[in-house]
């Protein structure tokens, strides 16, 4: 039988998919996958493949300011921990 403990430790956490709720402002990351259904994401830019910055990112469920190829967005906390990137 496989404890939980043996489970979690043969996981590496940098192998893990985070999501842009994760990382820290400043980072630039690729988008791996997202997991929102809305066209206006495509249209900012939000889409796996391409490139993400964080720009700032405020406290209390706060939005999330990013830079994509698309321009500069405001997004909501819900939209960010929907995004995975590496």
């Amino acid at each position: 039988m496989v404890s939980k403990t043996d489970l979690t430790s043969s996981i590496n956490p940098r192998q893990m998919p985070k999501t842009l709720a994760d990382i820290p402002v400043g980072s630039t990351v690729k988008i791996l996958k997202v997991n929102f259904e809305t066209q206006y994401l495509g249209a900012m830019g939000i889409a796996q493949g391409n490139d993400l910055t964080l720009l700032r990112k405020f406290p209390w469920g706060g939005p999330y300011h990013i830079e994509t190829c698309g321009g500069y967005f405001a997004i909501g906390s819900e939209v960010a921990k929907a995004i995975l990137v590496n």
